[in-house]
């Protein structure tokens, strides 16, 4: 039986590396771009959904914004977590574009997948208490090139 907890990560600070425009200047609700986060918590974990970043330009003003969304019924698997720590296995942060398949180990395995992905150790997460800064790299049409994650210890 999983042990599971109610407390979420912590995905404050973002940091965008945006290399292009993906926003004109007019205001208008459906201009910005979404990407799905998902993880692993060390080898043969499944994938879990972490919830949803969106970029867009901000109401009033100019720039973009990127917001980060968790998954409602995202919460810890402890058990699992405490696994990846104790056999010193990685922490998986797997990003795709909204709108694209969700990941798969089998999709991932077989190189079919759009998917970015960043690994650290278990225990930096743990140090970190859960603390990250993730960096999302995009082309100038949105296109998602890669993905940066640091736990901020």
């Amino acid at each position: 039986m999983k042990t599971r907890s109610s407390f979420f990560f912590n995905a404050a600070p973002l940091v965008l590396f945006i290399g292009g425009v993906i926003a004109t200047n007019e205001q208008s609700s459906d201009i910005g771009k979404s990407y799905r986060l998902y993880h692993t918590l060390g080898h043969g974990s499944g994938i879990s959904p972490r919830g949803r970043i969106s970029i867009a330009p901000p109401e009033h003003g100019e720039g973009l914004v990127a917001t980060f969304y968790p998954e409602d019924s995202e919460e810890l698997d402890i058990t699992g977590f405490d696994g990846m720590v104790r056999n010193n296995a990685l922490y998986t942060l797997i990003v795709a574009e909204d709108g694209d398949q969700a990941p798969s180990t089998r999709n991932i395995q077989l190189g079919n997948s759009r998917f970015v992905s960043a690994s650290v150790p278990g225990c930096s997460v743990r140090r970190a208490n859960l603390r990250e800064e993730i960096t999302l790299s995009i082309g100038p049409t949105g296109k998602l090139m890669g993905v940066s994650y640091r736990p901020l210890i």
